[in-house]
């Protein structure tokens, strides 16, 4: 159910995000200037109650953990959860790998009565810079990588100003594929 029309205007617009390595950082600002929407990373010191109940629709980036938001998005929604109610909300997330409902999972952390209308996936080198992993790519894949996602931010802005709209892991499929994530990986993080 739809608590606002949407219908794309700069001015309505707000993007925030969280960039953990810069993946997503890189990806928000190319979506801002497309979109030429206002941007802010959610550690910026700025007056955030009164931005959010200024637009009608917020998107919201962030790199993926465990099929989920880090805990420092999840706090901050928790924080301006009632700035976010009869919103529209967009979610882009940024993942080494696909992670089922990633994106789609932000429904579990917004208000009831805000409206999830867009989720998509960027693919983008490895986000994970909390726990030793082995690199699966070298300078040239990730430069391919982040050439494909420059790509995709441009898709998806066209995506958005077109009001071509689409929840990306929002079947039963891509929340098993999630939950294989979440399963372990939120007490791992925990315990970190």
């Amino acid at each position: 159910m739809k608590k606002i029309n949407y219908e794309y205007s700069k001015d309505k617009m707000l993007l925030i995000y969280f960039s953990g390595t810069g993946n997503t950082k890189l990806v928000a600002n190319r979506i801002a200037k497309f979109l030429n929407v206002e941007i802010k990373n959610i550690e910026d010191d700025c007056n955030f109650k009164n931005l959010l109940l200024e637009k009608e629709t917020i998107l919201i980036m962030y790199p993926v953990y465990y099929s989920t938001p880090p805990i420092i998005m999840r706090d901050f929604l928790e924080k301006y959860k009632k700035n976010l109610e009869m919103k529209n909300i967009m979610s882009i997330v940024t993942q080494m790998c696909f992670s089922g409902d990633g994106a789609y999972i932000l429904k579990d952390y917004i208000p009831k009565n805000a409206d999830l209308i867009y989720s998509r996936h960027i693919n983008m080198p490895s986000n994970i810079s909390n726990i030793p992993v082995i690199s699966f790519w070298g300078n040239f894949f990730s430069n391919l990588k982040i050439k494909h996602a420059l790509k995709k931010a441009d898709k998806i802005s066209n995506e958005i100003i077109n009001n071509n709209l689409k929840t990306q892991g929002n079947t039963k499929f891509w929340n098993k594929i999630g939950l294989s994530q979440r399963s372990g990986g939120l007490e791992k993080e925990n315990s970190k």
